[in-house]
Order: C-alpha cells, then sequence, then structure tokens
C-alpha cells in the first residue's frame, strides 16, 4: 500500500500518469533500487473493457494455480457472529447450522489464542486459549470436519500486543520510533521483519500450527498501517514487503494444500504482488450488500471475483447499522467468493431455509461467475445498479439491486450490448425477493420467456422493482 500515483493534465490534451512508491526519508539517493511493477490497460471500449482484461490477466498470470484448481468453497467466519467471545459449546452449534445452510468450510476468527478476549492484548502469543479450548484446538477441528466442513483459522503474525509474552521477551523485535517509542495502532504493534530472528520465529509458529492441525486456510490478516523504524534505523518498507513474500513463501513451500488469504483491515493487501502469493483477499470490513456492491464494482476493474471475499453479514450491518434483507445479502455475495458472517442462530427457520436456497444457486452458478467476466451493469434510471457475468459460451447472469428511492413508482432499462447469442432464455432465479415478486413480468417467472439476442442488445430489459433496497437475479441461458 505504500505506492505514490500522480496524474498531470497536458497543456496542449492528455495526461501523463506516473505510478510507483513512496520513498521515504532514509530510502538513501544513488542506491540500486528495482521498482514493483505497474500493469496498464488500455480499451476504447469502455471501463467493462478494462475489467476484461485485467480480469483475465489475474486469472492467467497472478493468481496461485490453488486458487483456480478447485470451486471456490462457502465460508462461515465467527467474527461478526460472537467476535471473542467465543466457546466450544457455541461454536459447535455454529458449525452445525453453517452445513445445514451449505456451507462448506469454517473458519475460526479472532479470539482464539491465549488471552485474546479483546483487541487490547496477546498478539503474538498463538497458542490455544486453555479457558476457553482446554483440550486445544483438536475437538472443534473434528466436529467441524465431521460434519463436512473444512476448518479455517484467523492469524496476524506480523502484529503484537505490548501485552503479550512475545512482547515481553523480545522488546528488540518491535518496529519503533526515532526516539524509541511505540506508535500503537488497534492497541498493536509491528514487528521488524528485517530482523531474520523475527521471519524465522513467526516462520516457525505458523509452520507448527499447520503441522500439528487439520487446517485448510489460512486468514492472515494486517490491521494497522506500517510506521517507524526497522532494526536499521531506517523506514525499510521495500525491505518490510520483501521479507513478508518471503515468509509467506516459504509456508507456502512447506505447506502447498493451504489456501491463504491476504486480509489488511478490508480493502488493504489487494495489490498483484501479494496475490501472487495468496488465494483470496477481503475488499472491506464492510458486509453491507449496498457498501460491497459498489465496491465489487469498482473492484473488478482489477480483480476477479472468485479472489473477492464477500459475506452474508448480519441484517442489520455492524458497520454502517443499515438493515437490508437477505435475498439482497446474499445476492451481492454470490458475485465473489461467498461467505457467512453472521450469527445463525438468530435467523427463524425459515430465513435459514432460504439462505440455504440461495447458497444452493451460488454453488450451480460459481463456475460461470468464476471462470466468466463480470461487468458493471447500466441502467437508464441511476436508482439502479448491478453486476453482470459473462460466460465463454454467451450465457451470462445479472443481479440487478434498486438501490434508491428518488423515483418511486418508475422503472428502468437494463442495457445488455454485451450479450453475443442470437436468443436468450431469460428467468427470474428464485427465491424471489417479496418486493419484487408481484411487480415482474410473468414471462420471467418459471422457465422463463425466450428472447431475441438482438432485442435485448439493443433495446435491453424493461424492469420494475417498486422498492428501494430491492435485488433480482437474472438468468440469460444462450440459443443459437
Amino acid at each position: 500500500g505504500n505506492a505514490r500515483m500522480r496524474i498531470d493534465a497536458l497543456r496542449l490534451g492528455g495526461f501523463v500518469a506516473q505510478l510507483g512508491e513512496l520513498m521515504l526519508d532514509g530510502d538513501e539517493a544513488y542506491e540500486v533500487y528495482e521498482s514493483p511493477w505497474a500493469y496498464v490497460a488500455v480499451r476504447n471500449d469502455g471501463l467493462n473493457g478494462i475489467a476484461e482484461v485485467m480480469q483475465r490477466f489475474v486469472r492467467s498470470r497472478i493468481i496461485p494455480n490453488l486458487a483456480r484448481a478447485r470451486p471456490r468453497p462457502v465460508h462461515f467466519n465467527t467474527w461478526e457472529a460472537v467476535y471473542f467471545a467465543q466457546n466450544d459449546e457455541t461454536l459447535r452449534d455454529l458449525a452445525e447450522r453453517a452445513a445445514f445452510v451449505g456451507a462448506e468450510r469454517f473458519v475460526l476468527d479472532d479470539g482464539w489464542f491465549k488471552g485474546r478476549d479483546n483487541d487490547r492484548s496477546a498478539l503474538g502469543d498463538w497458542s490455544p486459549d486453555p479457558a476457553k479450548y482446554p483440550d486445544g484446538l483438536f475437538p472443534l477441528i473434528e466436529h467441524v470436519r465431521s460434519l463436512g466442513l473444512e476448518f479455517g483459522l484467523w492469524v496476524e503474525p506480523e502484529m503484537v500486543s505490548p501485552d503479550s509474552d512475545l512482547a515481553r521477551q523480545h522488546p528488540g523485535w518491535l518496529r519503533r520510533e526515532p526516539d524509541g517509542s511505540i506508535v500503537l495502532q488497534r492497541h498493536q504493534a509491528v514487528l521488524d521483519l528485517s530482523i531474520p530472528a523475527v521471519c524465522d520465529h513467526v516462520y516457525d509458529t505458523i509452520s507448527g500450527l499447520l503441522a500439528t492441525h487439520p487446517i485448510a486456510y489460512f486468514k492472515w490478516d494486517m490491521n494497522r498501517d506500517l510506521t517507524g523504524l526497522d532494526a536499521e534505523g531506517r523506514p525499510g518498507h521495500a525491505d518490510y514487503v520483501r521479507a513478508l513474500y518471503d515468509l509467506i513463501e516459504r509456508v507456502r513451500q512447506a505447506h502447498p494444500a493451504v489456501e491463504i488469504e491476504a486480509c489488511a483491515s478490508g480493502g488493504g493487501r489487494c495489490d498483484y504482488g501479494l496475490l501472487s502469493l495468496s488465494d483470496r483477499v477481503w475488499v472491506s470490513d464492510s458486509n453491507d450488500a449496498l457498501d460491497r456492491l459498489d465496491i465489487q464494482r469498482n473492484a473488478s476493474l482489477f480483480l476477479p471475483p472468485e479472489i473477492m471475499g464477500a459475506h452474508v453479514g448480519p441484517a442489520a450491518c455492524h458497520i454502517t447499522g443499515r438493515r437490508l434483507s437477505l435475498d439482497l445479502r446474499a445476492h451481492v455475495a454470490m458475485f465473489g467468493h461467498m461467505g457467512l458472517e453472521l450469527d445463525l442462530r438468530s435467523l427463524a427457520q425459515a430465513d435459514a431455509e432460504r439462505l440455504r436456497a440461495h447458497i444452493s444457486n451460488y454453488k450451480t452458478f460459481r463456475a460461470h461467475i468464476h471462470g466468466g467476466v463480470v461487468h458493471r451493469l447500466a441502467f437508464t434510471d441511476p436508482d439502479h445498479s448491478g453486476l453482470l457475468s459473462m460466460g465463454a459460451d454467451g450465457t451470462a447472469l445479472a443481479l440487478v439491486v434498486r438501490t434508491g428511492s428518488a423515483r418511486l413508482g418508475q422503472g428502468t432499462i437494463l442495457a445488455l450490448p454485451r450479450l453475443v447469442a442470437a436468443r436468450y432464455q431469460v428467468r427470474a432465479v428464485p427465491p424471489i425477493s417479496p418486493s419484487a415478486d408481484g411487480s415482474l413480468a410473468p414471462g420471467l417467472l418459471g422457465e422463463g420467456t425466450l428472447v431475441s439476442g438482438t432485442a435485448l442488445r439493443h433495446q435491453g430489459l424493461s424492469l420494475y422493482l417498486p422498492r428501494p433496497e430491492t435485488s433480482l437475479l437474472l438468468h440469460f441461458a444462450a440459443h443459437p
């Protein structure tokens, strides 16, 4: 994230762009320096053309083979379900409910290690909390795996809490300011990865967890900015990143079957350098579906959907406070690497069944979404937004969302210029939102209607979603 971008307008027209690393005091002049790669795409068909080029480039050149080798499993993440209030009984219950709705991987987030009851202590002490897990993590992992779910674990191995055994034993391992002080963010400091012993310790800790537990996935987090100086008294950001890359590469070589998510407070560490060592990124800490829709639309310019973690959060988002329907939350999450991050115990049985149906749809369509190109949809009415996944065979899946209420009573035309087939069987995919069900054209229900591809390309599809925050999933099956 230590980047510098500058764009200048020229007097005679056009622009000049400069992209590079932000050099800091202490990065001496006249040293030999190798810059990071900068990738640029140029197209004459708009932002969707850029998205197509970049998504295909990332798939073919950047992401590890592991991320392409298998369908992206549905996650259940414990964070917004229980936060730090972990205990074996609650987590077993959540795992059973997650399995019922169709989750395929159970991820134990922050709070599992010794003394971690809040965000003020214990980072760096990566052993199971004996108060919460007196028999270690094995009983929980065995229960999770008996339900048919993989087990994943959250770690933040570059960070350390001042109130931790690690910080007390190795105070010289922390990055410090020029006066020797430590600037905390989220009550945590940064380990100095320029010190080989620090990297060895982090590697031994992570590798030890993977060697002794059947862990399929690591959520590798970083929840603060990189500040202070390294052991040589320099900012050393480039050296820090290179040391991090080497560290992750060591872990991957020793444990090639383990998937790693690059997470950094939501939206960080989505760069192509770290993505070449990661299987998944976390594009926002907000699980608000309307926030996520905008974020995923813009992130699609650079990232394919299968590596963007996208979770169904609580009905009332813990970040924005906005309450959104289960249908909308599930529809938006489907257009990424789908997961769940809510207290499933709070769901009524009917809602659990409905969520299960949405997850079943994700499994039906994920090969299409994760193998195709995701475009930003355009509408005649600005109160609408959406995404379109185009498959190689011409088949398409569209997410349509009425986001606002400025023009209540007004419909919209969905523009579909990228459809290529001669004809399409167009249908709304159930479960259909109650606020949309009664307003859809009858021809979109059931098996749908056969429509000319030419008409869809040039005239679009007329839709009416009467209420804000209503979503609709449309399938366009290509016919010759």
